[in-house]
């Protein structure tokens, strides 16, 4: 299974934020080569063109909650998507930001 994008939203002050836009960037690109690593064994084919998570997180980058909220239509595919994510986010530290919140909230787009 191809991945053909992997994109974010966040709040505009996140985007606005020079630090988390360059994790962001990096660890799409890291979650993208994963991805297609990861789903090369599976057997199973997305029914929808995208998947969407929702994440949050600490300021820290520890995460502390993700779901889907938009399934790519394979129970398989779903999971493997968000363990490789979660995964993906141990290796790519949040570097230290200077925000005025407590936690990340985003959704990640991947698009097959």
């Amino acid at each position: 299974m191809d991945i053909r994008n992997v994109s974010w939203e966040v709040s505009s002050d996140m985007a606005q934020n020079i630090i988390f836009r360059n994790y962001i960037l990096v660890t799409g690109q890291a979650l993208k080569s994963a991805l297609s690593r990861s789903l090369a064994s599976s057997a199973e084919s997305a029914i929808n063109n995208r998947l969407v998570l929702k994440t949050e997180m600490d300021l820290n980058g520890n995460l502390k909650e993700t779901k889907v909220i938009e399934t790519s239509g394979s129970d398989e595919i779903d999971k493997i998507c968000l363990d490789t994510f979660k995964a993906t986010l141990q290796f790519t530290h949040l570097p230290k930001i200077d925000v005025k919140k407590d936690k990340i909230t985003a959704k990640l787009i991947i698009t097959f």
